[in-house]
């Protein structure tokens, strides 16, 4: 579900150097990148082998944030491999071998200089990186905290897994009230037959084409039967929104949906598996789906 942390290393493989503007702080990376320091402080840069934790943003030539990983639910990391290896030249590691924890710069991206157009970036003339080194650590140190971070995710997904069964009788009563009318009149229609009925309205923004959505889902045939649910892989299932890789109608209710929203979905057949069904839905089958919202990123 991180896939948007790859885009940015799938994105920055074959690259033309590019003159940005001029400031005291600028320079020129071994491979040819422009790159512009906006802090610096006074202190060693990451080694060979060291492991550097970043935030990076995307800017258009207008200097429009089009892609961020601020609020990233794992932050981008990096181990500093020597000048020369690991295949094209790479801008990003290009200047992370040149900060240090505290740094910040940018580099900029002639947008012809890509084999095509970025996502997001089609009418711009370039691409700025701005980078943000938070920490430098060795790679033991990195690996024993990953370590401790996965075993407290396991424990999570042990917690989750156990509410199953709990959960699968709380829900489920929602589709009883569904199919009792007692939310009749205070559901919205959002056309072609989808329907979003609020259980617990969330706070923020809706959530936008571009952002990760993280969702605890069980979804319900209209008799009843619940064909799968995310408690019992212990986890929330991620979506990036926008990029069609859930059916229609979770893609069309996601984006009246904001963080923190509990709410039943009824989905026709059109804007789920159709004529052909998918696995155990039968074909044509009217899909419930209890929807919560637990995180949105980017």
């Amino acid at each position: 579900m991180f896939n948007k942390t790859l885009l940015f290393f799938v994105i920055i493989g074959l690259f033309a150097c590019k003159s940005g503007e001029n400031s005291s702080s600028d320079g020129m990376t071994a491979s040819g990148y422009k790159y512009s320091f906006h802090t610096d402080v006074d202190g060693p840069v990451a080694q060979v082998g060291d492991q550097i934790i970043f935030d990076i943003d995307m800017l258009d030539d207008k200097g429009e944030v089009i892609q961020n990983m601020r609020n990233a639910p794992t932050k981008p990391s990096a181990q500093i491999t020597a000048e020369g290896i690991g295949g094209p030249a790479n801008p990003v590691m290009d200047c992370l071998r040149l900060m240090g924890a505290g740094d910040s710069l940018s580099i900029f991206i002639p947008a012809d200089s890509l084999k095509a157009p970025a996502p997001g970036f089609e009418e711009s003339s370039y691409l700025q990186y701005v980078i943000a080194a938070k920490e430098v650590m060795s790679a033991e140190d990195f690996k024993a905290r990953v370590d401790a971070d996965n075993k407290i995710a396991e424990e999570k997904m042990e917690l989750i897994k156990s509410q199953e069964k709990e959960k699968l009788q709380e829900y489920g009563l929602f589709l009883n009230d569904h199919k009792a009318g007692k939310f009749d009149g205070k559901s919205i229609a959002l056309g072609d037959g989808l329907s979003l009925y609020i259980i617990e309205e969330g706070t923020g923004e809706k959530i936008k084409s571009g952002q990760l959505a993280e969702i605890h889902y069980f979804g319900y045939l209209m008799g009843g039967r619940c064909f799968d649910n995310s408690y019992k892989y212990g986890r929330p299932y991620g979506v990036n929104v926008g990029s069609n890789s859930v059916i229609q109608g979770w893609e069309r209710a996601l984006l009246e949906m904001k963080e923190g929203t509990k709410a039943l979905v009824v989905i026709p057949p059109e804007l789920a598996y159709g004529e052909k069904g998918s696995g155990v839905i039968p074909a044509n089958s009217t899909l419930a789906f209890y929807m919560d919202v637990t995180d949105v990123y980017y």
